[in-house]
C-alpha cells in the first residue's frame, strides 16, 4: 500500500519572530473533500500562536484558518492557493508592523523572501505532477542576524555531538557536553524549533545528516 510522501518542506524565520512553513505531500489518492493528489500545509505563526493555516485535512477538505476564524477554502489552482496565502501573510504582517497585528539533507538560505518560497512551492507541485522526483528541505532566514541567533557556536557543537551520539534526554546531553542543564535545554529548544534537531523518538538527535548553506549578498 502506497503511503503519503513529503516532497517539499521550507521553513522561513522572519526577523519579527514569526515563521512560515510550506509543506507538500504526494499522496496515493485524493483526501476526502479534495480532487488532487496532494496534501498541503501553508502555515504562518509566531511563538505559541497559529496565525494563518491553509490545508486540506482529510474530512474537512480545503480550508483556511485566519487568526481565530476557520472557514472552507475554494481550491482552484496551486498558483491561486499560494497567492491567497502570501496575501494573507502580507496583510497580517502589515497590520502587526503598524501596531494592529526525518531529513537527510537540509539547505539553509540566508536572504530572499516569502515570494521566493511561494515560487519554490509551486515548482515542487508542478514537477511532482510531471512525475519527477521531488525531495527538498530548506530552512530560510531573512538575514544573517536571524541565522546567527539560532546557530551559535555552542549550538553547532551540540548538533554535531547528537548527530554522532544521540542522547536519551536533555539531562544526559548536558552531562555529555559538560554544560549547565538550563542552557542546554534552551539550545535544544531553539534547534528543535528551527527544524535541525528531533526529540520525537525518545532521543535527542539531529534531524539532518548534512547542511548546505546559500548566502545571498
Amino acid at each position: 500500500m502506497q503511503r503519503a510522501k513529503r516532497i517539499f518542506y521550507r521553513k522561513r524565520h522572519h526577523d519579527d519572530g514569526t515563521i512560515t512553513e510550506l509543506t507538500l505531500w504526494l499522496i496515493p489518492r485524493p483526501v476526502r473533500g479534495s480532487q488532487h493528489l496532494f496534501k498541503y500545509s501553508l502555515f504562518y505563526s509566531r511563538p505559541g500562536e497559529r496565525l494563518i493555516l491553509y490545508d486540506n485535512e482529510p474530512g474537512k477538505g480545503d480550508h483556511r484558518h485566519y487568526v481565530d476564524r476557520e472557514e472552507p477554502y475554494l481550491f482552484s489552482t496551486p498558483e491561486q492557493l499560494i497567492r491567497d496565502f502570501v496575501a494573507d501573510v502580507r496583510n497580517l504582517r502589515r497590520r502587526n508592523t503598524s501596531g494592529d497585528d526525518w531529513m537527510a539533507e537540509t539547505k539553509i538560505i540566508v536572504g530572499g523572501g516569502l515570494e521566493e518560497d511561494a515560487g519554490a512551492f509551486l515548482d515542487a507541485w508542478s514537477r511532482a505532477e510531471r512525475g519527477e522526483r521531488v525531495d527538498e528541505t530548506v530552512l530560510a532566514f531573512e538575514s544573517w542576524e536571524a541565522l546567527a541567533a539560532v546557530m551559535t557556536g555552542e549550538r553547532y557543537r551540540l548538533l554535531r555531538h547528537v548527530h554522532v551520539h544521540p542522547e536519551p534526554s536533555v539531562s544526559a546531553l548536558a552531562r555529555a557536553l559538560g554544560r549547565q542543564y538550563r542552557r542546554v535545554h534552551a539550545d535544544v529548544a531553539a534547534l528543535e524549533q528551527a527544524g535541525l534537531l528531533d526529540r520525537s523518538a525518545g532521543q535527542v538527535r539531529a534531524s539532518v545528516d548534512r547542511i548546505t548553506a546559500e548566502i545571498r549578498l
